[in-house]
């Protein structure tokens, strides 16, 4: 028999057993409200501008976590109560300063602050960049992928006005040491807005 010529069970084989793995290898998950849509264009502040309500919109069958966007504007106060928070109102308070406030049903403020573009948020493409984090994954108890990850955070108003937040998760590794796996997750969250 000559060399390089494949016969047999292997040869009828070999080309499920590749897409099989190339379907293990590459995967992507995006979950989206209902009736999603794009990002809109933000060329300044002011577009940013409107109240919006607090408890964010996920894909249908998503339910948890509740997102807030309370929780995206103040994520490191651990005392604020996100859910007593109805709505979310944000105005330019001045060329690169935006005046956001969290407010209870009854109109009473619960939490406000004044950032500045450049000192607390960077814009890019429109949209606040959150969080924009490369890193290395598998040096934590548990980790079953050994390789590298960028998380991208970013939020901004949708082609309706809406407010819109998108996280975004990607990994190129080996999973449990031997399987070669590239995996995309992205989910979007819409935040009605209620008022200009």
């Amino acid at each position: 028999m000559a060399r390089g010529v494949r016969t047999g069970r292997l040869a009828v084989l070999a080309p499920a057993i590749f897409a099989l793995a190339l379907a293990l290898t590459l995967t992507g998950c995006w979950a989206r409200p209902v009736n999603d849509v794009g990002f809109g264009e933000v060329t300044r502040l002011s577009d940013l501008e409107g109240v919006y309500r607090n408890v964010g919109e996920r894909a249908p069958g998503f339910k948890y976590p509740v997102y807030y966007l309370s929780a995206l504007i103040w994520p490191g106060d651990e005392a604020l109560d996100h859910a007593a928070i109805d709505v979310v109102e944000v105005r330019q308070a001045g060329e690169k300063t935006l005046h956001v406030s969290g407010v209870r049903a009854d109109g009473t403020p619960i939490q406000e602050g004044v950032f500045v573009e450049g000192r607390d948020f960077t814009m890019r493409d429109g949209r606040i960049v959150l969080v924009h984090r490369p890193g290395i994954a598998g040096f934590h108890d548990g980790d079953p992928v050994l390789g590298l990850y960028v998380e991208g955070k970013q939020l901004g108003v949708d082609k309706r006005g809406a407010g819109k937040y998108r996280e975004r998760v990607a990994v190129a590794g080996l999973v449990f040491a031997f399987l070669p796996v590239a995996v995309l997750v992205t989910e979007d969250i819409r935040f009605e807005k209620i008022a200009p």
